[in-house]
């Protein structure tokens, strides 16, 4: 029994050694374990802390880029604004000139033909003047061989009157 019991001594202790040595290889692979889990829960940590400042960057990001599309667009709108208004000054003030130089030849072309209408009534007045003298001409031989054959006194004189004729300038 002796040896039985030996046996059983030995085998106890090499289970109980076996067991430590179990349980120190058990407790080094836990200790790993829980300073690879603090690890990663202080990197997830971080990670998470980086995510949170990466989502206030877009967020801010965003905003600002709001603010500058909203500042150009406005910008572009008084751009606009400016452009047509100047347009429409430059328009007016050639619309002005236009309108000006078409007054401007139209009363050149009005003046030119009222000398020109003027011109043609002084010649026509000329005509119907000098028709009138030879009808004044003609009554007067007339009037004086009629009172040569009645025998009245010399009446030419009293067939004289003034010219009718009004006053033109003549054409340049």
């Amino acid at each position: 029994m002796d040896t039985k019991n030996l046996s059983d001594n030995k085998t106890r202790s090499l289970s109980q050694h076996a067991d430590q040595a179990i349980d120190t290889d058990v407790i080094a692979v836990i200790s790993s374990l829980i300073d690879q889990n603090a690890e990663l829960q202080k990197r997830l940590y971080e990670a998470s802390s980086q995510k949170e400042l990466a989502d206030k960057v877009v967020e801010l990001a965003n905003k600002l880029a709001e603010g500058i599309i909203g500042n150009a667009e406005r910008e572009a709108q008084n751009r606009a604004a400016v452009i047509i208004s100047e347009s429409q000054a430059k328009a007016k003030l050639e619309s002005d000139r236009i309108i000006a130089e078409a007054k401007q030849k139209a009363q050149d072309i009005a003046r030119e033909q009222i000398q020109s209408a003027i011109y043609q009534g002084s010649e026509i007045i000329d005509k119907a003047q000098e028709r009138y003298q030879l009808i004044i001409e003609d009554a007067r031989r007339e009037a004086a061989g009629i009172s040569k054959k009645v025998g009245l006194p010399n009446t030419s004189r009293l067939l004289r009157k003034p010219s009718l004729r009004p006053q033109v300038p003549p054409k340049p």
